[in-house]
Formats: C-alpha cells, structure tokens, sequence
C-alpha cells in the first residue's frame, strides 16, 4: 500500500542525483576505463551515476522505462557536474547551503510522501537510490538558485511605473475568469529553439506516462518557482504572456499544453479553474483508505469490503478504526488545497460533505475511499507589492540561470566515451 500513497499522492522528489567521483585529472590525457560514461572538466560520469539516475526517472513515472531515459539523464548528469564544479570555485566562506538546510528539505520530501526520513531512505535504497546522492542534488539546486540570485538579483530591478501598471491589470482582471497553474520554462534563443524543443518532447512523454508535474518542473523548469514545482497559484489570462492567454481556455483540468514563445517554451498544467468573480479557494484534511484491487488480493472482493465498512460504520472515525484493525492501509491526515489535488480525485473529495466518506474510486493497484475531516472556504488574498515584484524578477532569474548554463557547457570540457556517443544518438 505504501507504493500506492506514494503514486496518489504524487509528492515532489528533487530529481537531479549524482555521484560525485573522484578527480582524474586532464580527462584529454586520460585512458578510457569501462564503466565511464563522460568525463566532465575534473570528474566523471560512470554508468553506476547513470543507472541511479535512470532509476529515479523510472520512479517518477510508476516504474516505466523507456530508452530516452538514458539521453535525458546523461544530460542531466552533465549540467549537474558543470553547476558542481563552479559552485565550489566561488562558493562564499560559508557555503552555499547549511547541512541543515538540506536535512530539512530531505524530511520534508519524506513527509510529504507520508514517511519518515528513515523510511524514504528505504524506499530510495530498493530503487538502487543512494541517499547521500540525493541529498547532494538537493543541495546543488539550492546552491545554484542562490548563486544566480547574488550574481544577478542586484541588477534586476521593476520600477514603482511597472509595479503601478501590473497592479492596474489586475485590478480590471477581478472579474474574469481564473485559472489554477503550474508551469515549466525551458528558455531558448535562435541557437537552441532546436534543443529546447527536444527537451520539451521528452517532458511531455514522461508526462503522458504518468510523471508528477512537479517533479519535473523541480528538474527541468529554469524559473526560481521550480522548487515549488512550477506552482503559480491563481492567475488571470491577463497576468501571463498573451501566447500562454491564448491557450488557457481550450485547455481541460488536469491536462498540460506546450505554449512557444520568442523567449522558449512553457509547459502549462492547468490544475483547476472558477468562474469570475470567485475569490475563495478550499482548504480540506482528508485520510485515505486504501485495499488492494482484487486480481492482486487473490481475487477477494475487495471492493465489497470497502462496502460493508462503510455501511456498518455510524461515522469516519469509526470507519478508520474499523479499516486499521482489518489491516487496510490508512493514511495519516493530509491537508491540502483542493485545486492542489489530482483532478482524478479531486471531485471525490468535493463531493465529499465533511465528516463523511467518499464513493469508491480506483487506480491500477487499489480500491480507495476518502473521509473528509475537514473543509474550508479561504478568501483568496492579493499579492503584495513584494510579491509582485518577486513574481517579475523570478522570470528574469530564469533567463539568467539558463543562459549562464549555456555559456558555462560551451566552456567545460566535456567528452564522452563509446557508450556515452551512443546514447547521445538516441533519437
């Protein structure tokens, strides 16, 4: 059943994990070893960092695998290594990050995923993960974004006329329609439209295989609010570019568009929407029981037993007690937004009166029912004036972090051996 909450619930990991090898040297001068994928300025890539990587992509799509797999994370291994390796050249006295800082998140992705920081330890080690690994890609994240913000933040600045002219546009826009978004930027000039594009491609057939969005905004997006997995909360049509405006009504909840602008491409994830004039948004706490689908319960009827609990329960605490001494599994309370929510078992819970238990609802392994504890309308508050500024400065970040990325690749001395060739030859 864990595997099940963790699949539902689709929570983020930071999936960017690298070993760390040790120096070689001048990799021009050097012997080709087996098992070396690429070496990258002073360090290389080995097929063991490939596989690992491979796995965590694997994880974040339910297991699939498919041979663009390998392109994706060799690619990302190698930007991985050329962040690494300029980050520890100019990284301040203290560091870029405190060790606290990275335990901190590392048991915020465990509790999100309903597990301590030991369990998700275990569950990263069946899947071939290395712990520390993941750790060190939360932390060159962390360190990237925060070098980027002191290289340029400084420079970037929106003056009280632009600041007057957004909060004008929003003003008119109260009345129109909303829509709850996330977003992934991939930034792109006339030299890399090509590249950004395969990118793209890749992103949406990991999204078409049942990857978290999330996840892969916290990869793969070039805007500061990719730790956030690409969340921009509620926005109007007139709040984003008019490529992104034109797209948002043909778009369906719970389905992603690819929107291509003369800056690059964004990925669009429309999470939910309201009509105009709606200014308050669902809060809900809700535990989730779960019992396998009969074909994997040794055709028990599964979803009978679910009935009866429900049926021979006078209320959800009753039922939850009922279902734990039976040995269903029973999630601990999770609070979320409702827009937040998958779209597939959103409606669920909105149907759901609190203090009462959802219909049955179903995946490819188990049977589910919700018991809403809670729900409450919240008043959607405006954005302060930091905020906004925030929100215009973070876009500029993005477009600083890719292109120093792309100079930082055309400087780096990168070379890759026979088997790393032949991956990058994956169509």
């Amino acid at each position: 059943m864990g595997r099940f909450m963790l699949k539902f619930l689709r929570c983020c990991f930071y999936l960017s994990v690298s070993m760390c090898a040790s120096a070689l040297g001048k990799t021009s001068q050097e012997v080709e070893y087996p098992g070396i994928i690429a070496y990258v300025d002073e360090e290389i890539i080995l097929q063991q960092d490939l596989n690992e990587r491979i796995n965590i992509i694997k994880m974040s799509v339910g297991g699939r695998y498919d041979s663009g797999m390998d392109k994706t994370a060799l690619n990302e291994l190698v930007l991985e290594k050329i962040r690494w390796h300029l980050l520890k050249k100019y990284a301040p006295p203290k560091g870029w990050t405190d060790p606290r800082e990275i335990e901190e998140i590392y048991e915020s992705i465990a509790k999100q995923n309903n597990l301590s920081s030991d369990k998700f330890t275990v569950v990263l080690q069946k899947q071939n993960i290395d712990a520390k690994n993941f750790k060190h890609s939360i932390e060159v994240n962390l360190a990237w974004n925060r070098y980027i913000e002191a290289r340029y933040g400084s420079g970037i600045n929106i003056s009280q006329h632009e600041l007057t002219e957004i909060k004008k546009g929003i003003e008119t826009r109260k009345n129109q329609p909303a829509f709850y978004l996330s977003r992934i930027y991939i930034p792109a000039d006339d030299q890399t439209f090509k590249q950004a594009s395969d990118e793209v491609h890749q992103i949406m057939r990991m999204l078409d295989r049942g990857a978290s969005f999330a996840d892969l905004a916290r990869r793969y997006s070039h805007s500061p609010d990719a730790k956030e997995g690409g969340d921009l909360g509620w926005v109007s049509q007139g709040e984003l570019s008019p490529d992104e405006a034109k797209v948002l009504p043909t778009m369906s909840i719970g389905k992603s568009a690819v929107v291509k602008t003369n800056n690059g491409y964004f990925i669009l994830y429309l999470k939910d929407k309201k009509e105009a004039g709606q200014d308050y948004s669902v809060s809900v706490e809700f535990v989730q029981i779960a019992v396998p689908r009969p074909e994997l319960a040794g055709g028990q009827d599964t979803r009978q037993l679910l009935l009866n609990l429900k049926n021979q329960s006078s209320n959800i605490a009753q039922l939850m007690q009922s279902a734990k001494n039976i040995g269903c599994f029973v999630s601990p309370s999770v609070k979320m937004q409702l827009e937040a929510i998958s779209p597939e078992y959103r409606e669920m819970i909105r149907s759901t009166n609190e203090g009462k238990s959802s219909s049955i609802g179903s995946n490819e392994q188990a049977l589910f029912i919700f018991c809403v504890l809670k729900k409450m309308k919240r008043k959607i508050p405006e954005k302060t004036e930091n905020q906004l500024k925030q929100d215009h400065v973070n876009i500029q970040l993005a477009r600083c972090s890719a292109q120093s990325l792309r100079e930082l690749k055309l400087k780096a001395h990168i070379r890759y051996s026979e088997q790393g060739l032949k991956i990058l030859s994956q169509n």
